[in-house]
């Protein structure tokens, strides 16, 4: 699927979601009142529940039910749209029984129409997967590019439920093969490296109607992540804007601030029960605070309740699954995330920002920057409470840091107001859900 069909999938499902709760609306009305309803009535609940569609698809949104990877198993299907419709029934409710003076108030044809939906949302998307696996295949060739190729082919061998199929990989001298293929793709290495003989031979392709697809590029359109193997300065110098973007900097800070003035109000509320179960449960300081790695390679001081035992130097090394340093306090406030609270200090302070790559120590940054090409280009941008590497992958090691990278350096190629709400209304999603990476 290219970058222009993957853009149609969301479309298409994000549109054909709200048909079918509009469609469901009005089957359900006739279900319900055998004998119709006269025109007013009938306004009436389609203005009340255009308002709650609204939310539903916001909902659905931070869910993932847009992204063509929500497609990825039956299993998946289900599951996700139980949660989110849970929290649409609990968003009904509230809009009806909440509200003082409302002539609507549905009750059981509210649950129906819940059900209804439902079953209707979740049979739709299984025939999308159904037509996507099975209709929309779209066969590719592989162009060798060298050592590194049974690697990209197993990658992209991940996204079959998206259509993509491996058919084989072309050598160099293979290359006329193609043309007498029909509908034929190619992915092809960067062509900067290639051979004036061989970007000859992949022109001339285009005349027996062959797709190139550039494999970076493919790459991050299916996997929302960079390509890290063989990546290169060249990469950064076409694809990374180092200028200061000054509008989007400024509503960026405004968001900052106002989240961090905002969180502090909360931290006061919060931070005299929580210091004391900090207290009670284990020696030590309320707040932790540790020197971080911010934009540009500065130092700064990140704040988080402390969720370890103080003993043995607690957060001076990767926390493991199961950490032992972590006390029975630490563990809920970490599930809840109120140990990242504090950081609305950082926030106001301008080091971190709400949404960016995850602030490392110092130390576990100068072994990662020599294990990983490039890693200090995810500090050209201002570290964040939340971001899309760490939605994505929780980092316990030096591979784990390698695939966070992939996700940060995709944001940092694409950051946009746009994007940074995505990643909060996920966060969020992640938050209310206790979804661990």
């Amino acid at each position: 699927m290219n970058t222009l069909g993957k853009a149609a999938m969301s479309w298409l499902l994000a549109l054909s979601t709200l048909v079918v709760f509009y469609a469901s609306l009005y089957v359900v009305i006739h279900i319900w009142y055998p004998a119709g309803l006269d025109p007013a009535r009938f306004r009436l609940h389609f203005i009340h529940f255009t308002f709650i569609y609204i939310l539903w698809m916001l909902i659905f949104f931070i869910h993932g039910v847009f992204d063509a990877k929500f497609l990825r198993t039956p299993r998946n299907i289900i599951l996700n749209i139980v949660s989110a419709m849970t929290i649409n029934l609990v968003i009904a409710v509230a809009y009806f029984y909440f509200q003082p003076n409302l002539t609507l108030t549905p009750r059981r044809f509210l649950l129906l129409h819940i059900v209804f939906t439902f079953v209707t949302i979740v049979l739709w998307l299984l025939i999308v997967r159904y037509i996507l696996a099975e209709r929309l295949v779209e066969h590719l060739y592989v162009l060798s590019v060298g050592d590194d190729t049974p690697n990209l082919v197993g990658e992209l061998e991940q996204y079959r439920f998206m259509g993509i199929r491996i058919v084989g990989i072309i050598d160099y001298a293979d290359l006329d093969q193609l043309k007498v293929l029909t509908e034929t793709q190619l992915v092809i290495p960067d062509t900067q490296h290639m051979s004036p003989d061989l970007l000859q031979r992949l022109y001339a392709l285009r005349s027996h109607s062959v797709v190139l697809h550039n494999y970076r590029t493919l790459y991050e359109t299916l996997a929302r992540k960079v390509y890290l193997t063989s990546l290169n300065e060249a990469w950064f110098l076409e694809n990374v804007s180092y200028r200061t973007r000054r509008f989007y900097n400024f509503f960026k800070r405004a968001i900052d601030m106002s989240v961090g003035i905002i969180g502090l109000i909360l931290l006061a509320v919060v931070y005299y029960p929580v210091a004391m179960l900090i207290k009670f449960s284990s020696h030590g300081p309320i707040l932790f605070k540790q020197p971080r790695v911010g934009q540009y390679g500065t130092i700064f001081t990140v704040y988080k309740f402390r969720t370890m035992a103080s003993e043995g130097n607690p957060g001076n090394t990767w926390t493991t699954l199961g950490d032992k340093r972590i006390t029975p306090v630490g563990a809920f406030l970490r599930r809840a995330r109120l140990d990242e609270l504090p950081q609305v200090i950082n926030l106001v302070r301008g080091n971190m920002s709400l949404v960016g790559p995850r602030p490392e120590q110092a130390h576990i940054v100068d072994q990662l920057r020599n294990d990983i090409p490039f890693y200090d280009e995810r500090h050209m941008v201002k570290p964040g409470v939340t971001g899309w590497g760490q939605l994505n992958v929780y980092a316990r090691s030096v591979a784990d840091s390698a695939a966070k990278l992939q996700y940060d350096l995709y944001y940092i190629k694409y950051n946009s107001l746009l994007f940074d709400l995505e990643i909060i209304l996920k966060t969020i999603y992640h938050v209310l859900t206790s979804r661990d990476n």
